[in-house]
């Protein structure tokens, strides 16, 4: 086990001399990267997305409790916040229609990834600011917002780092040679 910044954990393992009888193998024999290229595929998919939702549910429900969202600041803060979950809903949306014409999105899915986790740290870290210190304790009221910060940087890790993801559109969806 691996225990995150987050305080999540996640599991490292180590495969050494395995053997697997024919009946249980997926594909073909030396053809593993051909399937494990599909699983990416789906794997790097708008994964913080659901996190961003959350976030701005609870980012607008602490400044209506608040009296706050008439301050310009806070408004544009939580503007920033649901465009940049649409954006995400848009890219996921995108992901499917290739999918259902039969095709893998790859670049997509690494483009909905890439997006929708910088932009939850983008967003937490901005809310965290405008509410204020008692924002970075982990009891209260306002623990959904220290959480969502902690978990917001393990998002840019999971399913391939943010570095990862902006390799794949640059070589895949841009054409550009591979970095050294």
């Amino acid at each position: 086990p691996i225990h995150t910044l987050g305080g999540e954990r996640t599991n490292i393992t180590f495969y050494t001399g395995v053997r697997v009888n024919d009946r249980w193998r997926v594909g073909e024999i030396d053809g593993g990267w051909d399937v494990m290229k599909v699983a990416l595929a789906f794997e790097r998919n708008p994964l913080a997305l659901a996190d961003g939702m959350r976030l701005l549910d609870q980012a607008v429900a602490w400044a209506t409790s608040a009296g706050r969202l008439d301050d310009p600041l806070i408004g544009e803060r939580l503007a920033r916040l649901a465009t940049d979950v649409e954006v995400g809903r848009l890219l996921a949306r995108r992901m499917v229609e290739i999918a259902v014409a039969g095709g893998l999105p790859v670049v997509e899915g690494s483009i909905a990834k890439l997006w929708t986790s910088e932009a939850l740290v983008r967003n937490a870290a901005a809310l965290l600011e405008v509410i204020g210190p008692a924002a970075v304790l982990q009891d209260g009221e306002l623990a959904w917002a220290e959480r969502a910060h902690r978990h917001a940087a393990v998002t840019t890790i999971y399913a391939g780092t943010s570095e990862i993801q902006r390799s794949i559109i640059a070589e895949r969806g841009l054409g550009l040679p591979r970095a050294r």
